[in-house]
């Protein structure tokens, strides 16, 4: 934050920005033949009265009515983003124009915002503000606008919503003990590979198989001296009034599963919630898991507490049994994301389409794997999840008998293909595209996982 350039000088050269990108944006919705989605016509219609109307620069009668204009646009463009069947490649457009239509909300309202006006506003006030740019981030990715998204942020942090008093970093999210032996999954009666350490060499001679590193990862800063052991810590890292992506329910799979977004904080503490610890898993807050999101985008200095392996660069080949693999498509052909949960938080078996570096941070996870050439006896969803099977790996309840609704998935992949393995905190787990894999938190437990 440059301490030289006031809060009105620094807003008005980014509402400035945003204005052209606006314009832009609307002039490239207005390229698309109306006549295949008017919801879009009259969306573009809309931003172009808007931006006729009101310079957002300008300090004038009409900048209030302009917020609320905004809102409305802002919740037309995201509705027009969730239900968009014809012009497809209008989403592009509109995904940036719910971004800059957010950022310009936001920054309206540190541009009129008098501190000496009898008519003050409270935290509630700014954390919106935050929200809504966090809304951004989230939904957008916000690559364009990253740099003024978090320049906003650190301002209204730094004057409005200032940090409490820090407790010790040393003060570690509460661990659900399950004693010194974890129960392994019944599903599978093979210990996943474990190698010390492994050359370049030796990587590209196991690269077809899943294998775990043994506390690789114990010396990065996220286990040290930054430790996302600590909410407090982790508090400190995003600030105050952050939203995340949460998802709600025990199992992606059910009618009863949902996402919403959450406040950071509110969302540690329900993760450091003290259940007792001879709950069933999946009772109390495992029904609360942030899954598979870029946090380092939207928290970018918890970026500095991790390294990405040198594994990851090795630009592996397509495997035999997984012959349609590509690398991710952006630049560095790598996806990081972060999975936070508490005990007995449940991922069920899927696949995905990437090479896979992962890795345990804080507390123990459980992943059991196989490869993909048992997919026939995985008994997977229909069309949207057909990357997922409607076997509970983690179960007790369906061990084969003569009625078993899966029992090929029993005889072919149990006896002999299924894997299993224990992450300690610091361990590394890497395997190849198109395996099958499933994970249950054992503890509160942080992961960072690396597609390449």
């Amino acid at each position: 934050m440059d301490p030289t350039t006031s809060d009105a000088e620094w807003v008005k050269n980014g509402l400035g920005n945003i204005e052209t990108q606006l314009n832009l944006y609307t002039a490239a919705l207005h390229a698309y033949d109306g006549t295949k989605d008017p919801t879009l016509a009259t969306l573009a219609t809309d931003y172009t009265s808007l931006t006729d109307r009101s310079s957002l620069t300008r300090m004038n009668p009409e900048a209030v009515i302009l917020r609320d204009s905004l809102d409305t646009l802002a919740n037309r463009s995201y509705d027009a983003i969730q239900s968009l069947s014809s012009c497809k490649e209008a989403l592009p457009f509109l995904l940036r124009l719910f971004e800059v239509t957010c950022l310009a909300r936001s920054l309206l309202d540190l541009l009129l915002y008098d501190p000496l006006s009898a008519d003050r506003v409270n935290e509630s006030f700014w954390k919106d503000a935050i929200g809504r740019v966090d809304r951004a981030i989230i939904i957008t990715g916000a690559d364009q606008n990253m740099d003024l998204a978090q320049e906003f942020i650190k301002r209204i942090q730094h004057h409005h919503l200032p940090l409490k008093p820090p407790t010790s970093h040393r003060e570690t999210i509460h661990v659900f003990l399950c004693g010194s032996n974890v129960p392994q999954p019944p599903a599978a009666t093979t210990s996943v590979l474990r190698l010390q350490s492994p050359s370049m060499n030796t990587y590209r001679q196991h690269w077809h198989t899943p294998f775990v590193i043994p506390s690789y990862a114990t010396d990065w800063p996220a286990m040290k001296d930054h430790p996302w052991s600590s909410p407090s810590y982790l508090n400190q890292v995003a600030g105050r009034g952050r939203l995340v992506p949460i998802e709600v329910g025990a199992d992606y799979r059910r009618d009863d599963w949902t996402q919403r977004l959450m406040d950071w904080e509110t969302f540690l503490q329900a993760l450091d919630g003290r259940e007792d610890e001879t709950d069933e898993p999946g009772s109390g807050p495992s029904s609360l898991y942030l899954a598979q999101h870029s946090l380092f985008n939207q928290f970018p200095a918890m970026r500095a507490d991790i390294e990405v392996p040198p594994y990851v660069y090795a630009v592996p080949p397509a495997p035999s049994d997984y012959p349609d693999y590509e690398p991710p498509g952006n630049d560095e052909q790598l996806v990081m994301n972060a999975w936070i949960g508490p005990r007995g938080t449940i991922s069920p078996a899927h696949t995905d389409p990437y090479y896979n570096c992962y890795v345990q941070v804080v507390g123990r996870k459980t992943v059991w794997l196989a490869p993909p050439y048992v997919t026939p006896w995985m008994y997977p969803h229909d069309l949207s999840l057909s990357n997922t099977s409607r076997v509970d790996v983690f179960s007790t309840s369906n061990l084969p008998r003569s009625d078993n609704a899966v029992p090929l998935f029993y005889t072919h992949v149990v006896p002999s293909l299924a894997q299993r393995v224990t992450l300690q905190p610091g361990d590394m787990l890497l395997f190849p595209p198109g395996w099958w894999h499933a994970m249950r938190s054992e503890d509160v437990s942080i992961s960072v996982s690396m597609w390449f």
